[in-house]
Order: C-alpha cells, then structure tokens, then sequence
C-alpha cells in the first residue's frame, strides 16, 4: 500500500506596489545645502583669485595684422612669439586667428612673470 502525500510549495509574497518615498523637511534641506555646496564650487574654481593681469597697451588693428605678425612686433620679454600670440588672443577673447581690421586690441608689454619678480 501507498501513501501518496502532497506537498504544497508556498507561493512567494509579492509586496504591494509602493509609491516612491517623499524626502522629509530634514532630507530636503541636507540635499539643497549638497547642491549648494556643488554650485559654489564649481563657480570658485572657476575664478583666477590672485592672478595680477599683465601690463597691455591698446593698438588699433590694421588691415594685413594677424596674432603672430603683432606678436613678432611687439615682443614680450621672456615669451617666444608663439606664447605672446596666445597671450595676446586670451587678453581679447580671440578664439580663431581672426582679427578685424579697425578693432582694438589689448597688446601684453609684460608677462605674468616679469610682474611677479618685482
């Protein structure tokens, strides 16, 4: 004779479906004062604290000039033509080689260097 026996196997719980939690006044101000914190430092990375701008001198450009020709005539102490010309396109926010006839440019007479030696 047998027995025969079943077994039943218990059916895994399913949770209830949950709305997402809401952040409590506490959470909300620690997350707001993270962000804050992001903010400020990514903004005060940004800034040149202490950075003494080189001495210039204003030239009007004339048709023909380009970064390296007013570099090469108006050398920089210390600098090679190359660096003067980058120089002299960060001092005027030149991002190509393109200058326009009849617009004034800021020339550096000194470099960074030669200001902080004094």
């Amino acid at each position: 004779m047998s027995h025969t026996v079943a077994v039943s196997h218990p059916q895994p719980r399913r949770r209830p479906a949950t709305r997402a939690r809401r952040l409590s006044s506490f959470e909300r101000g620690v997350l707001a004062l993270l962000m804050l914190a992001l903010f400020l430092t990514a903004l005060l990375s940004t800034h040149d604290f202490g950075r003494t701008p080189p001495a210039t001198q204003a030239r009007r450009v004339e048709p023909g000039d380009t970064l390296w020709s007013l570099a090469s005539t108006h050398p920089v102490q210390g600098l090679d033509t190359m660096r003067t010309a980058e120089l002299i396109a960060e001092l005027n926010g030149i991002e190509d080689s393109g200058l326009t006839a009849g617009s004034v440019v800021l020339l550096p007479v000194r470099s960074d260097d030669e200001l902080a030696m004094r």
